[in-house]
């Protein structure tokens, strides 16, 4: 199944809090037992920038940090927390934006369990020259449960961001999703 949406516009969010819950939670679509892969976060410059001295390498790769731990929320939200999906996108995305991921089924079911991450994957890619706007390539593999059946779901997204009043919003986005087997 492949969902196509695109919205665009500016707005500002909060920086994350990457806490984690002890216990497993009402709605929830894991347990604290089940250990989850670990994020591999790689961020680099946007083509067309390959002639900058490190201190500006480095700071540009600096201002894509608040990125990954945006991505990692909103990611851990959509298939370990997904009854906590609509208001962590809404936070997030813009408002049309967030409308729009909120009509798809990206991410779990809320009556998915056990749900365990094989791969969670994220390439951001940010424009030097500004330093405001931003790509990021998400992937994500999961298996759980729902009802009896087993399943597995990969995800694959794209998310353009955008920095407005020095917080990052999702401006718009990609997703391509198999249907859970």
């Amino acid at each position: 199944m492949v969902l196509l949406l695109v919205a665009l516009t500016a707005a500002a969010c909060d920086p994350s809090d990457e806490s984690a819950p002890e216990n497993r939670s009402e709605g929830s679509a894991t347990s604290p037992e089940i250990e989850q892969a670990r994020w591999k976060v790689t961020t680099r410059i946007a083509p067309g920038h390959n002639k900058l001295g490190k201190k500006r390498r480095l700071r540009v790769r600096k201002r894509a940090m608040p990125i990954g731990d945006l991505v990692a929320e909103v990611y851990d939200t959509l298939f370990l927390s997904p009854d906590r999906k609509k208001a962590v996108v809404k936070a997030r995305f813009l408002p049309a934006t967030a409308r729009a991921l909120l009509r798809t089924k990206a991410g779990v079911a809320t009556d998915a369990s056990d749900v365990k991450t094989l791969k969670r994957t994220a390439d951001i890619a940010i424009d030097a020259g500004t330093t405001r706007a931003a790509v990021a390539r998400v992937t994500v593999k999961a298996k759980g449960t729902r009802g009896t059946k087993s399943f597995i779901v990969m995800h694959d997204a794209r998310l353009w961001l955008e920095k407005v009043r020095g917080r990052w919003k999702v401006i718009a986005f990609r997703v391509d999703q198999e249907p859970a087997k």
